[in-house]
C-alpha cells in the first residue's frame, strides 16, 4: 500500500467499457528517446547511461488497488480503483510539478514543485487532509490544510505546511518539514488510533528526520546522517521494533531507536527503511535487508513463516543476500539485485511474487520470471510494479481493478491475476 492524457483539465483516456470492448488500440506506456551509445572526443566507445530526459519514469507506488508513477517532468499517473481505472493522467490544473508521489491503502498524497502536500482518493479517515473526510477523485485534488493552531483549535488552520518529505500508508499520511513530523488520518491522533485527525498534526518536534514510510498503522522514519531508524504507532506484531515484553504498544521518535543487526556482527548502519502491512524491512549500507514483525506468511524472509510468528528482532533476508531498493507491501516485500533482477518473498497466492504461477508463501526471495531489469519497484497489497530500464512500467498479481495497468487474456477470457510481469498499457485515444 504503490497513463496518457492532456496536461490540464485531464479526464480518462477512454472509459473501462471502451476499453472491455477493444483492445486494438494500445501502446506500451514508453519514452520517447532510448538510450544512446556516445562516442566520445579522441575514439573508443563509452557505454553511459543517459541523463534523465523529461519522460523518464523516476517513481513508482502501489496502494492496495491502485498504482502511481512519477516521470522526471512532474506529471504524475494512475490506475486501478483509487487511480481512475483506466490509465490517468492526474490532473494538473492546481496541482504542478510534483517531486513525490506514496500510495497509501486507498489513496495517494504528493508534493507540488512547492513542496505543498496534494492528496486524493479514500479520506474516511481524515487521511486525505482536508475537513470534509469524503472520497476525492484524481481530477479534484486538493490541497492538504494547515496544521490546527494549538492555541485556537476551533479556529482557521494555521498556513499550509512546506513538507521535505511525504508518505501515505493505511489510512494515514506523514510528511516531515523543518518544524518536525506532521501526521493526519489514524495515526494523526495517538495512541488513540480510533479518532483519526483529518489536519495535520505534530508527531514529533524532531526535525532531522528524511524517508518516512508508512505501514498499516506504525511509521518509521530514516536519518540520513546518523544511518539509523525510528519507529512509532502500532507494535503488536512487533513492526515497530519495541521489544513485546516491555508491553511498550507505542514508540516515538526520539525515544524508541531500531537499531539493524546489532547483535549479529552485520552492522547497523541502515541505508533506508521501508514499511508495509505489519512489518518493516530496512537495507544497511552494506547492501543486505533486514525485516522484522509480522512473519506468519514469510515476510521476514528469513526461511521462516507459520502462525504465531512475529519478531521484533531484525532478521537477515535471504542469508544476506545483496539486495537494495527493498519495498514493503501488505504481506509481501520485494527488492532488487545488482544487476536489476527482481526478487520477491512472502505470500504470493495472487502472483504478487512474479513466479509464473500462484505461489502461497516464499520466506525466501524468490527472482521474478522475465529475466526483465529494473530500476525501481513498489509492492502493494497483492500486486508489485516496477520501473525497467528500459523505462516501460510491469506489473504483476492481482488485477481485479485493473492495479496491474492492463486486461490479461487467456483462452480469449479476462482474468484477473498476472503471475508474471506484463508491460502497463496507455490507452491511445485514436
Amino acid at each position: 500500500m504503490r497513463t496518457l492524457l492532456v496536461r490540464i483539465g485531464i479526464v480518462a483516456l477512454a472509459s473501462a467499457t471502451a476499453i472491455a470492448c477493444s483492445d486494438e488500440h494500445k501502446d506500451l506506456l514508453s519514452p520517447r528517446a532510448p538510450d544512446k551509445m556516445i562516442l566520445p572526443p579522441g575514439g573508443g566507445i563509452i557505454i553511459q547511461k543517459p541523463r534523465l530526459n523529461p519522460d523518464d519514469f523516476v517513481e513508482i507506488t502501489a496502494g492496495d488497488y491502485h498504482t502511481c508513477a512519477r516521470k522526471n517532468n512532474g506529471n504524475v499517473y494512475c490506475w486501478g480503483e483509487a487511480g481512475g481505472g483506466p490509465i490517468v493522467q492526474v490532473a494538473t490544473l492546481t496541482w504542478t510539478g510534483a517531486k513525490q508521489i506514496d500510495a497509501g491503502a486507498g489513496h495517494t498524497c504528493g508534493l507540488d514543485a512547492s513542496n505543498h502536500a496534494f492528496c486524493w482518493g479514500a479520506g474516511n479517515q481524515g487521511q486525505l487532509g482536508v475537513a470534509s473526510g469524503q472520497y476525492i477523485t484524481y481530477n479534484g485534488v486538493q490541497a492538504v490544510t494547515g496544521p490546527v493552531d494549538p492555541n485556537n483549535p476551533y479556529g482557521a488552520p494555521l498556513p499550509a505546511l512546506v513538507f521535505s518529505s511525504i508518505s501515505a500508508g493505511g489510512n494515514s499520511t506523514c510528511g516531515t518539514t523543518s518544524g518536525g513530523v506532521f501526521c493526519w488520518g489514524e495515526l494523526g491522533n495517538l495512541p488513540n488510533l480510533s479518532t483519526p485527525i483529518a489536519a495535520p498534526t505534530l508527531t514529533s518536534t524532531y526535525n532531522g528526520m528524511t524517508g518516512l514510510t508508512l505501514g498499516s498503522q506504525h511509521a518509521c522514519g530514516y536519518l540520513s546522517w546518523a544511518t539509523l531508524a525510528y519507529c512509532w504507532g502500532q507494535n503488536n506484531y512487533g513492526q515497530a521494533g519495541v521489544d513485546a515484553a516491555s508491553m511498550q504498544w507505542w514508540a516515538y521518535p526520539n525515544t524508541t531507536i531500531v537499531q539493524f543487526a546489532a547483535s549479529n556482527g552485520l552492522g547497523s548502519a541502515v541505508a533506508r527503511i521501508s514499511a508495509g502491512g505489519n512489518f518493516t524491512c530496512g537495507e544497511q549500507l552494506a547492501g543486505t535487508v533486514q525485516c522484522f514483525g509480522y512473519n506468519f506468511d514469510g515476510e521476514l524472509g528469513n526461511g521462516q513463516s507459520g502462525w504465531g510468528l512475529f519478531t521484533t528482532v531484525p532478521q537477515t533476508v535471504g542469508n544476506g543476500q545483496a539486495l537494495r531498493g527493498v519495498s514493503v507491501g501488505e504481506r509481501h516485500a520485494c527488492a532488487l539485485d545488482g544487476n536489476g533482477q527482481a526478487w520477491c518473498w512472502g505470500w504470493g497466492l495472487y502472483g504478487q511474487l512474479g513466479q509464473g504461477s500462484s505461489v502461497n508463501v516464499a520466506a525466501t526471495p524468490q527472482q521474478v520470471t522475465g529475466g526483465h531489469a529494473f530500476r525501481a519497484i513498489a509492492a502493494g497489497y497483492r500486486h508489485t510494479c516496477a520501473i525497467g530500464t528500459d523505462n516501460h512500467i510491469y506489473c504483476w498479481g492481482q488485477n481485479n481493478y485493473r492495479q496491474l495497468g492492463t486486461y490479461i487474456f487467456a483462452n480469449g477470457q479476462v482474468v484477473t491475476n498476472g503471475y508474471s510481469p506484463n508491460p502497463v498499457q496507455a490507452d491511445d485515444p485514436k
